[in-house]
């Protein structure tokens, strides 16, 4: 590709856009949107590491997989390897880290990057095929760069970015074999295209619209299909035999990727998913001003083309190619609706090239400005939309990063952090296999353990019961789960567990079931000691004056002539507020909080414990009510740990209160705190 003016700028415009969109967070650990995902795909390029780059034998860190056979995952003792879509964007950066022996992710988020650099570079290549116009090419580089969807994985784990970057270098190499007949641009289009087919499956599509646009030309007799036909069944074959290579391997040892199809059930739930892909993902896949710009480009395109038309050939052949693509998408998106809900990149397998492209046909239809002021006006068009998005960008960068109060993919990373130099602190094997009762995620901890294991996601009795059958050396639990996730459904558990450390954060144990006399508080290694401090509110006496909103009522009690309410119309309920918790000034500690509740139905009701430091909240842990209380009409027992943090600074509040945000209506009793 020759070098020029368009090329040079594009360059600078990409590099820019890279340390202006992604500068702060190409080193970040898969924690935010879908991370649980993105930590798959890590652990894929990790796994290519320990098994000595086979790239025929991908694994990851979880010994278990998707199946039927228990609770809906498979045992697969001492066996991490798994299906996956052909996995060489996970294989070129695990082959990095091997050679570099840096297993940073930036490695693998500077690959995707620069991959996604690569096929920004070549649409612009492309827009100038079509347009002979440098300000319309960057134009429309600038429009397919500051999609937000796109920039968030464009430094991401997933495939999804280089595959769209091979689809956008299979159509430009396509597009120039309409206008030349090079059959070497051909067969260049179908390798790019065969490789976004194999990586990413949705990523077929376009690969069928090209052949079928073929097998269209060849009817009208615009090709000669004889010369093309050895490239097209290498392609086919290819895909279909590594397609039955993947079903192998799932069937052998299964897999930790989903492979079902999930339509809507019906036509009410198929417009409640429109609904809220609307509301929730329109902004996310372009920014307002791509919709509004959009506008001008269409009339601008349909004037061109009535003023020009009859349409040259090859672009007629494009608009059917992405007719046909469009199709196709609304075809797969069907059989896929669910997860467009809750997965915002499925639009980027699907929607995001076929728009890009058919916005560029459209582009390329206006008449091209000849005076000097036209151009001028051009090139001011491009900056008053590329500032405004590009700042767009950067906000929605930062906004998907926001750290909301129940976000446990965040909680697990943190809560993980060090976790290999402490498991190895206490001779704890690299080949150990580690039972983690919740996981929440298939390959956060066990990335960050460095061990592989058996990530329990829910954790119900009868899961929990059956996951100590496995063949697990250790089991691992969060700290500040286990009496709300684990001890709540199988209290049982403390008579099988045997601690052997915790550094504040996780508990490692081994499984014992000769221990008989273990209460919580010993498990905890609270046992005898006296608290350091302790408050309790028993809805009988005046409570200590640091408690706010204790509103009692006569009905309901629990033990004792009365209880306490959290009433329909109050937004904060029960609350400890306190500058004087010297405790926690001189040391990090944790804080034991018990009560009694009742409840007929509630919606999100929070019990929240914060601590303020100069203003900015330097801790802040938040639980669901409604998670925790099963029973209606009964009262039930809720014990939780907290580990809060050694505070610095002489200004500072400590807060332990209901959030009632939905307005509903709570009974409780004996609520009160002890800390350690």
């Amino acid at each position: 590709m020759r070098i020029t003016k368009l090329s040079i700028s594009v360059i600078i415009l990409l590099f820019t856009l890279g340390y202006l969109l992604h500068g702060k967070y190409i080193n970040e650990f898969p924690t935010y949107v879908h991370a649980w995902t993105q930590a798959d795909r890590y652990a894929i390029a990790l796994g290519f590491g320990n098994n000595d780059l086979n790239f025929f034998k991908p694994e990851t860190y979880s010994l278990l997989k998707n199946s039927t056979e228990i609770n809906g995952w498979k045992v697969e003792a001492n066996q991490s390897i798994t299906s996956v879509d052909f996995p060489i964007h996970d294989f070129i950066p695990g082959l990095i880290m091997k050679i570099s022996e840096n297993k940073s992710p930036w490695i693998f988020r500077g690959y995707i990057l620069l991959y996604g650099f690569l096929g920004l570079f070549v649409l612009s290549k492309l827009a100038f095929l079509l347009t002979k116009d440098e300000g319309k090419s960057f134009l429309i580089t600038v429009f397919a760069a500051t999609s937000p969807v796109f920039v968030y994985y464009q430094s991401g784990f997933l495939p999804t970015i280089p595959c769209i970057a091979n689809v956008i270098i299979g159509f430009y190499f396509y597009s120039k074999h309409l206008y030349n007949a090079s059959h070497k641009d051909f067969v260049t289009s179908l390798i790019f295209l065969s490789l976004a087919s194999l990586s990413r499956s949705p990523l077929a599509i376009p690969l069928i619209a090209v052949l079928s646009v073929e097998a269209l030309r060849f009817l009208r007799k615009e090709n000669d299909l004889k010369t093309k036909l050895i490239p097209i069944v290498l392609s086919i074959v290819t895909i279909i035999g590594y397609f039955a290579y993947n079903s192998y391997l799932s069937k052998t040892y299964g897999s930790v990727f989903l492979g079902n199809l999930m339509p809507a059930t019906d036509f009410n739930d198929a417009f409640d998913i429109f609904r809220n892909i609307k509301n929730r993902w329109l902004t996310e896949y372009f920014t307002s001003f791509h919709y509004w710009l959009s506008i001008p480009i269409i009339i601008g395109g349909l004037y061109g083309l009535f003023i020009n038309a009859p349409l040259e050939k090859e672009k007629q052949t494009l608009f059917i190619l992405i007719s046909i693509n469009i199709i196709g998408c609304f075809g797969y998106s069907v059989l896929m609706l669910k997860q467009f809900t809750h997965h915002d990149y499925y639009f980027l397998d699907t929607f995001y090239v076929p728009i890009i492209l058919l916005i560029l046909l459209l582009i390329s239809l206006i008449p091209t400005p000849t005076s000097k002021w036209g151009k001028y006006i051009s090139i001011g068009a491009v900056i008053l939309f590329a500032y405004p998005t590009i700042l767009k960008g950067i906000e929605l960068q930062d906004k998907r990063r926001t750290i909301h109060h129940n976000n446990r993919t965040i909680a697990t990373t943190n809560n993980f952090e060090d976790s290999e130099a402490f498991l190895d602190s206490l001779n704890v094997p690299k080949n150990a296999q580690i039972l983690v009762l919740d996981a929440y995620t298939t390959s956060i901890p066990f990335i960050l353990m460095n061990r592989k294991g058996y990530p329990l996601l829910t954790t119900s009795r009868k899961n929990l019961i059956k996951s100590l059958e496995w063949n697990f050396d250790f089991v691992v639990i969060q700290n500040e789960f286990f009496v709300s996730d684990i001890f709540k459904y199988y209290p049982e558990i403390l008579k099988r567990l045997k601690k052997l450390g915790d550094n504040g954060k996780i508990s490692v144990c081994v499984l014992d079931d000769n221990i008989e006399d273990q209460t919580l508080s010993d498990f905890v290694e609270f046992g005898a000691r006296k608290p350091l401090f302790e408050s309790n509110v028993s809805f009988e006496n005046k409570p200590d004056n640091k408690w706010e909103n204790v509103v009692y009522t006569s009905n309901f009690h629990s033990t004792g002539d009365s209880a306490g309410i959290l009433k329909k119309d109050d937004i904060y309920g029960i609350a400890y507020k306190s500058t004087e918790l010297d405790v926690i000034t001189s040391r990090a500690a944790k804080l034991y909080f018990s009560a009694d509740f009742l409840q007929n139905g509630i919606d999100e009701i929070t019990l929240v414990a914060a601590v303020a430091a100069n203003k900015e909240n330097i801790f802040y842990q938040a639980h669901d009510l409604r998670k925790l209380l099963k029973e209606k009409n009964e009262w039930e027992h809720i014990e939780l740990l907290f580990d809060l943090p050694q505070v610095k600074s002489e200004e500072y509040e400590f807060s332990l209160y209901l959030w009632n945000r939905s307005k509903s209506q709570l009974f409780m009793d004996d609520f009160g705190f002890r800390i350690f």
